[in-house]
């Protein structure tokens, strides 16, 4: 029995042992507390006592400590789970937005680009009282002569289209076409306001009149005239790769015809010298996606100045009865501008 008392008294000495160091004792407390959430309940429970009466000032401040560390722990979890959550739901916003680019176009007076490339994400305009905005519009539909089908003009018709005052938005420039028998096409860009014209042909079509519009955005090119006074360039220079200067002219020029051979189209030089091989060839231009274009002259080329002639326009034309849309063939013209 003195054996057995001894054993117990030595149990209870042992768990409520503390050192001569109060700082320390404290600390061993703080790590007790902190690395297991039920030490608490187990540490003062030892002693036979209710918890709470069981505690001096300093084990019931740290008692209290922990416990509000541990809720601030928690508090801070749950902001890190609402942020994300939050940031997946926002991203799927923007990924639903692009995958559907091709069904909204952006309205917002003129300040947006990339309409053809990303309209569902709309451009952001200051406004006259410094209130930024964010409006999405659908071009409008033109129930009278509807617009061809599934169709988005988004390359250069130079000089074909002519401005129209007052209409400094695509949906408004849309609408105001549908309301004119004369308006065939329009196109609309942040630079060039709303424009406004006949039919054109677009990409590979060869019925229908004489203008043409490109079928794909602005693009940077390579070019150059073989000989062009004002540029003081000259067969001989233009025709040596140590002399000639293919960044002549980076805008889309026209009046060069189709593509040319795969051999000519293979790269910049094999383009150049293509032209140079041919007597009646006084301009040239190459795109790697494109290929090699070259003819007895080029016009309307694309100034560069301005980085905004290189963005996409946003465009529609009415479809007409008279036309078959076909290219040299005879088959339906595949383009560029068609929608996916």
């Amino acid at each position: 029995e003195q054996h057995k008392q001894r054993k117990v008294t030595q149990r209870r000495q042992n768990s409520t042992h503390t050192s001569d160091d109060p700082d320390q004792d404290i600390m061993s407390m703080r790590l007790t507390l902190r690395n297991s959430p039920t030490s608490t309940k187990r540490l003062l429970d030892s002693k036979g006592k209710d918890p709470s009466s069981s505690l001096n000032g300093n084990e019931q401040h740290l008692v209290e400590d922990t416990t509000s560390e541990k809720k601030h722990g928690a508090s801070r979890d749950s902001s890190v789970v609402r942020c994300c959550t939050w940031l997946v739901g926002f991203l799927f916003l923007l990924a639903l937005m692009y995958f559907n680019k091709d069904k909204v176009v952006v309205d917002d007076g003129g300040e947006s680009y990339y309409a053809g490339m990303l309209r569902g994400i709309s451009g952001i305009s200051a406004s006259a009282k410094a209130k930024t905005t964010i409006k999405i519009n659908m071009i409008p539909e033109c129930p009278s002569s509807p617009w061809k089908e599934n169709e988005n003009l988004v390359g250069t018709c130079p000089g074909d289209l002519k401005p129209v005052p007052d209409t400094d938005t695509p949906s408004a420039c849309a609408a105001s076409c549908c309301e004119k028998s004369e308006c065939i096409t329009w196109q609309f860009r942040r630079d060039t306001g709303c424009l406004h014209g006949g039919d054109v042909r677009i990409g590979l079509e060869k019925d229908g009149p004489a203008a043409y519009c490109s079928d794909h955005p602005p693009l940077r090119w390579q070019g150059q005239y073989l000989e062009k006074e004002e540029e003081k360039t000259t067969r001989e220079k233009s025709c040596s790769t140590d002399t000639w200067n293919p960044s002549q002219h980076e805008g889309q020029c026209f009046g060069l015809g189709d593509r040319r051979s795969d051999e000519a189209s293979a790269s910049t030089e094999a383009c150049m010298e293509a032209c140079c091989n041919n007597p009646d060839c006084g301009a040239w231009q190459f795109h790697k996606s494109l290929g090699c274009f070259y003819g007895k002259g080029m016009h309307a080329c694309q100034v560069t100045d301005d980085p905004v002639v290189f963005e996409p326009f946003e465009g529609r034309r009415k479809k007409l009865e008279s036309r078959t849309y076909t290219d040299a063939r005879g088959n339906p013209a595949v383009s560029r501008a068609q929608s996916e």
